[in-house]
């Protein structure tokens, strides 16, 4: 009776080795907000100021991805062709590009996300087409690659002796499988595995944010914000701690199971029109995290933790106004936060279109910018600014 007992129990072990149970540990924050009442963005924006990237033919930047801010200098990844990073001081003057296409080990096929760890002095970049992390210095110079498993990894970032490997259904056949039903693989510094963590709650394979960067190393902590989870992570010691959990009680419904099988089914991408979601975009300063709800039509959830309190606002996003340029144009959603600032990317694009839809839209502070936009003439364009919330 007692060998039976023994065994069981160490079969149980074995069967959970490699997995962290979920987690059962309450979250540091857990806020409740509805969008009843939404805060005009420009009454929460101040000290705003833009930043035109060199226009020099090495500095140009086809496709704007992602945005990163350490001590002087601008890191931008561009996600055109096989991909590359673009540098720049922070009044975009370019400085320089880490740009190594092909099969070495200081090469990849396909760069997907551009993670930085300035403690670390390091860039951690991921080739999702040879399942390789890349790690250069904040100077560009290589310093190793390594495989992570067997298996896809879709944007690796790296902190305190563990890398952190998100996963993504899309690589299953949108359908979460033993590779993908949790969302991040854990890996030590020498590429072994150490655990899954993070069960996926939703399928998030027909959310149109893959090029969205999930991960965000601020100045305290690295955090993993999960598209369709209420729950935003602390990445420590090898493992996924619950740091914030939302608890949306607005009027738009949110994303449920039929709907996602229905967009899977008729091959869809749910963009949050008419119904909402956790998004994966998020953003922490030492005072505040912002975390994106929906996508076309979205909220943004400021969430102060010095003092509990929470604001919902919009910044721009594509379904702001479809008849004209937004009047929230001058106000991106902010990727990165860095020495008291906000950064955001301008769609300057937009800028470009027909006078119909930008005649008497244009900010003042971007006629200039416009004309030369219609020419052709501009690179990409940032905004940093302070928030009061």
């Amino acid at each position: 009776m007692y060998k039976k007992v023994f065994y069981l129990c160490l079969l149980a072990l074995l069967s959970a080795c490699g997995k962290h149970e979920e987690n059962q540990i309450e979250s540091k924050y857990s806020i409740t907000f509805d969008d009843r009442n939404v805060v005009d963005v420009r009454d929460l924006v101040t000290d705003l100021e833009i930043i035109e990237l060199d226009t020099a033919t090495k500095a140009l930047i086809p496709s704007l991805v992602d945005i990163s801010v350490h001590g002087n200098k601008i890191f931008c990844h561009n996600n055109k062709e096989s991909g590359n990073i673009k540098v720049f001081d922070l009044s975009g003057k370019y400085l320089y590009q880490i740009s190594h296409t092909g099969r070495a080990s200081n090469e990849w096929i396909q760069l997907t996300s551009m993670n930085i760890n300035e403690k670390e002095n390091a860039i951690y970049l991921t080739d999702s087409r040879s399942k390789k992390v890349l790690t250069y210095n904040m100077d560009g110079k290589f310093v190793k690659s390594m495989i992570l498993g067997d298996y896809f990894c879709f944007e690796v970032t790296h902190d305190d002796g563990y890398y952190y490997s998100l996963t993504h259904p899309y690589m299953s056949g949108w359908t979460p499988d033993e590779h993908t039903d949790h969302k991040i693989d854990i890996y030590d510094d020498n590429g072994k595995f150490v655990a899954e963590d993070v069960p996926m709650k939703l399928n998030d394979a027909r959310i149109g944010e893959m090029s969205d960067r999930k991960f965000y190393m601020g100045q305290e902590r690295c955090i993993l914000s999960p598209s369709m989870d209420n729950t935003v992570y602390e990445l420590s010691d090898g493992k996924c701690i619950p740091y914030i959990t939302y608890d949306y009680q607005g009027k738009t419904p949110m994303y449920d199971e039929k709907d996602i099988q229905e967009a899977i089914d008729n091959k869809k991408w749910m963009c949050g029109v008419d119904k909402t979601f956790y998004s994966g975009k998020v953003v922490e300063s030492s005072e505040l995290v912002i975390r994106r709800m929906g996508d076309y039509d979205s909220k943004d959830i400021i969430f102060n933790k010095s003092n509990g309190k929470v604001v919902v606002t919009a910044f721009d996003s594509d379904i702001q106004s479809q008849t004209h340029l937004s009047d929230y144009f001058l106000y991106p959603l902010p990727k990165c936060y860095a020495d008291g600032y906000f950064y955001g990317h301008l769609d300057v694009e937009l800028l470009g279109l027909p006078e119909q839809y930008t005649d008497g839209y244009i900010p003042k502070c971007l006629e200039d910018i416009a004309e030369r936009a219609k020419q052709g003439k501009i690179n990409n364009v940032l905004v940093r600014y302070k928030i009061k919330a």
